[in-house]
């Protein structure tokens, strides 16, 4: 690790099954003469990617922004569920208290209501 620890680094881990590869993530570090001073440490040494930090973060930023959206559009559908369900219950009471009306005409009601089914 002291190897890969130099200027720009700001971290290094151990990841894979056996720990056997090594995350170095910084800015303007030399990966050639890392890899060189590496092989000659180790033996073996061999890059397998190099990728932008920044674009990593922008990925990770367009994923939670995609999760939050989804997230979001489910909660308004719950709402608009919600809403119809209320709505659906206050129309079927509607009609409910129209049907006893039209069955017994003089049945007395608490409030004066008008028969709109729609």
């Amino acid at each position: 690790m002291a190897i890969a620890s130099k200027y720009g680094v700001e971290s290094v881990t151990l990841e894979g099954t056996l720990r056997d590869e090594i995350v170095l993530i910084g800015e303007d570090v030399d990966v050639p003469c890392l890899t060189k001073r590496l092989r000659d440490k180790f033996g073996h040494a061999s890059i397998v990617t190099i990728e932008d930090k920044e674009k990593l973060e922008k990925e990770e930023d367009e994923k939670k922004k995609k999760e939050e959206d989804e997230l979001k559009k489910f909660k308004d559908e719950e709402e608009k569920d919600k809403k119809e369900a209320e709505f659906t219950a206050e129309r079927e009471k509607n009609e409910l208290e129209c049907y006893r009306r039209m069955q017994n005409p003089y049945y007395i009601t608490q409030h004066n209501m008008k028969c709109n089914f729609f």
